[in-house]
């Protein structure tokens, strides 16, 4: 997350404000998430966690959104 200039409060707003999650068309027993969000001063996030069996998750990485991520974000965040 740091890599991609991204910070952990940053990362805890997209959590706990209004995210978009998607489940990843992943294998095995613990599942991973796409969470699509935006921070308190605007900047959209895309965030991908692992799920494990006893409901605890695993930041795995957190980046900017991409064009593309950023329509279908407002688009569901619009319906």
């Amino acid at each position: 997350m740091a890599r991609h200039g991204i910070t952990i409060d940053e990362v805890e707003e997209v959590c706990f404000g209004r995210p978009l999650v998607q489940r990843a068309k992943s294998q095995g027993e613990n599942p991973v998430y796409y969470i699509l969000g935006q921070t308190d001063a605007g900047r959209y996030l895309f965030r991908v966690a692992i799920q494990f069996p006893d409901g605890r998750g695993l930041p795995v990485t957190a980046r900017a959104m991409t064009g593309r991520e950023r329509r279908l974000y407002r688009q569901w965040r619009n319906r």
